[in-house]
């Protein structure tokens, strides 16, 4: 999607739809109109006030109307989206909005969409909500692949004295989800193709693209020789060989973070075998590693200045002959002595070596772990929310 900043008057601008931001009002059945919204409400009668109350329209955060203007304004529609109460609006609201309005769009088979900015909404979130909005994973289909509804041109309209701050909000915008895009692909692909080695493939393709990014990539024997029991243990049951990768990015700052990630390409659970229904998503479990690969494609994008290093411990967890056993003791980086019981455990047995490596190698002031670490939380907390945990209240709060 190609995606442009512009001073436009919004009523004016061809496009197959235009989307403008309202918000729940003072009343409980009343909606607040941002004033971009309520210029097109002149332009065409007052019909968008009247259309939302006749039909009861909530302006919670996601929640989309659409209108047709029938020529009395250049774009074909109007897709009122509500970004939720103002007073508690956080990013993740704001990218809903803007992911539920391109989702609309779609559904209309619009091509090219124009998006009015609110000053209320922060730019960079709404163009994260537009591009993740417009995202869909083809690339092994055939037949229903040429029938998937894309935007292929999106406006984001401003005012012309925010027309360089929106300018530069919006490219970042656009960097951090074009990272999180990364990280949708690699764990949407298939395990067949995103082994432990092709990960380490796409950290030294990182590491082309830009002289601020290195990578080194351990193998079994380096492996060994830093006694990554744990890492080791788990890889034992799979042909496919595990691969430690770090990333470094030097971005200048005297502070260090470590990215620590999960990278366990398929897990069956080992010997401790998972049920069916329960292996068919296993491809995700890599899908921390995803997200440090991700975020290390915004840092070569945006250039901030900080210093990052990103640890991966990737493998497979199978059930093969020389497969770890339950009861099997093993040592890990940090000398310490582990017990394995079950192996389906086997994300903290590689997440232990991967953080005494951080420890004891890179010696960082922040250590962040991502991980898809225990079904247990999806329990506890749903699909739409992720446990945090932390040490540091701080940290955890930014």
């Amino acid at each position: 999607m190609n995606i442009s900043v512009k001073v436009t008057d919004l009523a004016k601008i061809e496009a197959d739809a235009v989307v403008v931001f309202v918000w729940p009002g003072v009343k409980d059945d009343e909606v607040a109109f941002s004033p971009e919204a309520t210029k097109l409400d002149h332009a065409l009668g007052g019909v968008l006030q009247n259309a939302v109350r006749s039909e009861g329209f909530t302006a919670e955060a996601g929640k989309t109307f659409v209108i047709h203007t029938h020529g009395k304004i250049a774009p074909s529609r109007v897709i009122l989206t509500g970004v939720g109460d103002l007073k508690k609006l956080c990013a993740a609201d704001i990218q809903r909005s803007g992911a539920a309005a391109v989702s609309r769009a779609k559904t209309g088979k619009a091509k090219k969409i124009a998006v009015a900015l609110s000053q209320e909404l922060d730019p960079q979130s709404v163009t994260e909500g537009v591009v993740l909005g417009n995202y869909h994973f083809t690339r092994h289909k055939t037949v229903e692949k040429e029938k998937q509804a894309e935007i292929e041109e999106c406006i984001l309209l401003t005012a012309p004295n925010k027309l360089n701050a929106v300018t530069q909000a919006v490219a970042l915008g656009e960097s951090v989800a074009q990272g999180v895009l990364m990280a949708r692909d690699l764990v949407n692909e298939p395990p067949s193709l995103t082994t432990p080695t092709y990960l380490a493939d796409v950290a030294k393709s990182l590491a082309k693209s830009t002289r601020s990014i290195s990578c080194e990539v351990f193998g079994k024997s380096d492996m060994e020789k830093m006694g990554m029991g744990g890492l080791l243990a788990i890889a034992r049951g799979s042909s496919e060989e595990p691969k430690f990768i770090k990333v470094v990015y030097k971005g200048g700052g005297r502070k260090t973070t470590a990215l620590v990630g999960k990278g366990i390409t398929f897990d069956t659970g080992g010997l401790s075998l998972k049920p069916r229904d329960s292996m068919e998503t296993m491809k995700l479990d890599m899908a921390g590693a995803a997200t440090i690969l991700g975020v290390f494609s915004v840092l070569a994008a945006t250039k901030p200045r900080v210093n990052v290093v990103g640890l991966i411990a990737a493998t497979e967890n199978m059930p093969g002959s020389k497969a770890v056993k339950p009861g099997d003791v093993v040592t890990i980086m940090n000398g310490k002595t582990v017990e394995i019981l079950n192996t389906e455990a086997e994300g903290r047995m590689v997440l232990a070596d991967a953080l005494s490596y951080a420890i004891t190698k890179v010696k960082p002031d922040v250590v962040i772990d991502v991980a898809t670490l225990t079904g247990a939380c999806v329990v506890a907390l749903g699909e739409e929310v992720a446990g945090l945990f932390s040490s540091d209240k701080k940290l955890a709060d930014l």
